[in-house]
């Protein structure tokens, strides 16, 4: 589908011929607007062929640069479009970096709100016992940290080293080649300009979820309705 911005790119539509139980899977990475920052990048995983212990398989991507409240849109939509999947946003982006640039406030708050009035199946990060019982708010989305990101890092090359997924998109293959960790420890593009990460970061909180933070996905049989026995009357 062409957009301007950044085409979204469908290699496999929905399906709804089988009912699965959490098959699909929206992750988000969150960009600038300018040509030159950050893409924003949507990614959906398709689960469905670990039901018979096969592969999770990319089947849509979005990869563009646009407004945050019209990327909570159509990251909405795309969730919506494949049977309500749960919708990970990445939230350090949202939490730090973007206030700093844009003062735009608390955006992590701003986007989950206007995608919280039109989806529902958003993830939220798991609380402790203690938080819990101090009835701590919610945290919505996957927030990247010095503590998550060597952990999801650590399992995104595992996952390469395995071959357990199925790309699709020749932009994170391209990015996937280039990444590095630098003589700080810290991992990333390659400096340079037209250098990104973005596909990688939002490929990392995917698989790390869609393998170690959802259930399995599953065949939800269907129920036959009984026929009715015809009755004659004299």
């Amino acid at each position: 589908i062409e957009n301007p911005q950044g085409d979204l790119m469908v290699w496999a539509k929905p399906d709804r011929s089988v009912k699965i139980s959490n098959r699909y899977l929206v992750v988000v990475d969150v960009g600038g607007r300018s040509k030159k920052a950050d893409w924003s990048v949507i990614r959906v995983i398709d689960r469905f062929p670990m039901v018979y212990g096969g592969k999770p398989v990319i089947v849509a991507e979005q990869r563009y640069h646009t407004d945050h409240d019209l990327l909570a849109y159509d990251a909405a939509r795309i969730a919506k479009w494949y049977d309500n999947a749960l919708l990970v946003i990445e939230s350090n982006t949202l939490e730090t970096q973007d206030q700093e640039r844009d003062t735009d406030g608390n955006m992590t708050e701003y986007i989950h709100d206007v995608i919280a009035d039109i989806h529902d199946n958003l993830y939220a990060r798991k609380t402790s016992a203690e938080k819990i019982g101090e009835s701590a708010p919610t945290k919505w989305g996957f927030h990247t940290n010095t503590s998550t990101k060597p952990m999801i890092i650590a399992h995104l090359a595992a996952c390469i080293r395995d071959k357990t997924w199925v790309e699709k998109s020749e932009y994170c293959c391209a990015e996937l080649a280039l990444y590095q960790k630098d003589e700080k420890g810290r991992f990333g593009a390659p400096p340079g300009e037209g250098m990104h990460d973005d596909e990688v970061t939002a490929t990392a909180i995917g698989l790390w979820i869609c393998f170690c933070d959802m259930e399995l996905p599953r065949v939800i049989k269907q129920e036959k309705k009984p026929k009715g026995s015809r009755i004659s009357s004299n």
